[in-house]
């Protein structure tokens, strides 16, 4: 019994498909994340908050930084989730967020470190 909802997965990304490759890559993990930020009128970040706490700017705009440079997929073929230039914790918590989002029914899910 599959517990993700496709239909939901396809509506949060963009699929893409090449010769026997058949992916849904994620773009926005800020949010996934609990990443939010705020700019001033030249687009420079001057306050971040992560998962409601505030952070300190410097912080902010090396995870926003990180997560812009990091690709995240689930691939279709095996009903896995990958990522590319991104460490395993934030991975996995942008992951959960995702699933989260396209899961059926209810269920929620939660990683335990």
């Amino acid at each position: 019994m599959d517990v993700i909802d496709l239909e939901k997965l396809f509506k949060l990304g963009k699929e893409w498909k090449s010769g026997d490759k058949h992916r849904i890559y994620f773009d926005h993990l800020d949010e996934y994340l609990g990443l939010k930020l705020q700019f001033n009128a030249k687009r420079r970040i001057v306050s971040g908050e992560l998962n409601g706490l505030a952070i300190h700017v410097s912080a902010a705009v090396r995870l926003h930084l990180k997560l812009k440079a990091s690709k995240v997929w689930y691939d279709l073929k095996d009903g896995c989730f990958y990522c590319k230039d991104m460490d395993s914790q934030t991975f996995k918590q942008v992951c959960v967020s995702i699933m989260n989002k396209s899961l059926k029914d209810r269920l929620h899910v939660q990683i335990k470190s």
